[in-house]
């Protein structure tokens, strides 16, 4: 009996770790975990050219002179926008589908308060559950809906199912 004792408890304390450990988000992949993905039917660069477009147009969102658009080692297109009326700043990057190139996703990030740098919260993590709902709902209606485009909630990588 004693034979059998050390490994059970061994086994529900590594479960137990496990657990919490997902749970918390230690075990998060990537740089950007909790990212909340948006996917599109479409090809990357249109869908790019349609959020250039809708800078242009929309000028309650505008770009900053500060913060350029830029794409990072992988080919992601990091975008920002301006949102005047909440004095925000959203970041989100455009990311390419490698199995479908008519596919493609864009993951909001996270908001900056003001326009001076430094004051990032991110989506599913920094924001309690009505706060994050909120941003989630304002980003759809203010930006995605207006696009134009077919998309796709598709949640984030964490198990941030409550926010």
């Amino acid at each position: 009996m004693k034979n059998l004792k050390t490994p059970v408890v061994i086994i529900v304390l590594i479960m137990s770790f496990m657990i919490v450990g997902v749970l918390q988000g230690w075990f998060g992949a990537g740089s950007y975990p909790y990212a909340q993905e948006y996917g599109f039917n479409g090809n990357r660069m249109k869908l790019i050219n349609e959020i250039d477009g809708f800078k242009k147009s929309h000028h309650d969102f505008s770009g900053l002179a500060d913060l350029d658009d830029r794409p990072d080692d992988y080919g992601n297109r990091h975008m920002y926008l301006y949102d005047s009326a909440e004095n925000e700043i959203i970041h989100f990057f455009v990311e390419a589908n490698n199995q479908d190139v008519e596919k493609c996703s864009l993951f909001l990030v996270g908001y900056n308060r003001g326009k001076i740098l430094g004051n990032w919260r991110i989506i599913n993590e920094d924001f309690n559950r009505k706060e994050n709902l909120y941003r989630k709902r304002r980003f759809r209606d203010s930006v995605l809906d207006k696009l134009d485009l077919f998309y796709k909630d598709k949640g984030n990588n964490m198990f941030v199912f409550w926010k």
